[in-house]
């Protein structure tokens, strides 16, 4: 129920005029940018109801007990594309392909270049992480194509295929 509730505040925001979220877009800023405070008008830490008022989130997906899982419009099929927490907002964003880190890392761009990017990536699953520069409770999280080869490297010439944008400690 509070889901229809969050969702008919946010649309009725919307047709009234005062969500200040939807403001026109700056022409000069770059929308491709993932940056330690999130992505396009998604940023971490904003409440669901905030999220909701962007546009961006197309459909719910599921609330685990912690978290409200989201598709957005970049992602349209991705199950986990925004997870809020009920307790700290929005914890975890993934990017679109175009997507790129202040640094210029992108989808396709190799493990030696997001190590000369970011020197402090640690290997961790599906691939790499990194403290967002400037944000100490926040980090890039950087899949990488094939196998997660540990306790062995990814090759140098191993592509990135995503890029997520995380809080540090926030459990979803």
């Amino acid at each position: 129920m509070r889901k229809v509730v969050a969702v008919a505040a946010a649309l009725t925001s919307l047709l009234v005029g005062t969500a200040t979220a939807n403001a026109a877009p700056d022409p000069g800023a770059d929308d491709t940018l993932v940056t330690g405070e999130g992505y396009q008008d998604l940023r971490l830490g904003m409440s669901e109801q905030d999220g909701l008022a962007t546009g961006r989130l197309t459909e719910f997906v599921w609330d685990d007990g912690n978290c409200d899982w989201y598709h957005t419009v970049y992602r349209p099929n991705d199950w986990k594309a925004a997870v809020f927490s009920h307790t700290d907002g929005l914890v975890d964003v993934r990017t679109p392909p175009e997507a790129h880190t202040p640094a210029g890392i992108t989808t396709g761009s190799t493990v030696a270049q997001l190590k000369a990017a970011y020197p402090n990536v640690k290997q961790y699953r599906n691939g790499y992480t990194a403290t967002v520069p400037g944000y100490s409770d926040r980090f890039y999280d950087f899949w990488i194509e094939g196998d997660d080869p540990y306790p062995n490297d990814y090759p140098a010439d191993a592509k990135v295929v995503q890029i997520n944008l995380d809080l540090v400690n926030a459990y979803c």
